[in-house]
């Protein structure tokens, strides 16, 4: 199914920005929060910095915490797979009845 386009209006850095987008609009939401955050937190780190050195404060910062994320998810996923594979070899050891 596919959804609607929605028009968005993002404030960064002084300057307003108009995106669309067909994503649902809690994702939306939520990722524009989050970049907001990171600007606000990179604004903070370096106060002089020019408009687009703090976008890229901000986008480094998500690239990190993206590649942690990224890492994470690939560590429970090798995890899973060993139990899923200790599980299947218990039950392929048991007896049946």
């Amino acid at each position: 199914m596919t959804e609607k386009s929605a028009a968005h209006t993002l404030e960064v850095l002084g300057q307003k920005l108009h995106v669309r987008s067909d994503s649902d609009p809690e994702i939306v939401g939520e990722a524009v929060r989050i970049a907001m955050l990171k600007i606000k937190d990179a604004e903070k780190r370096v106060p002089r910095a020019a408009p687009y050195q703090v976008a890229l404060v901000a986008l480094l910062d998500l690239a990190e915490d993206y590649a942690r994320a990224k890492r994470r998810a690939t560590e429970h996923r090798r995890r899973l797979d060993e139990q899923v594979t200790d599980a299947l070899s218990t039950l392929e050891e048991e007896p049946r009845a």
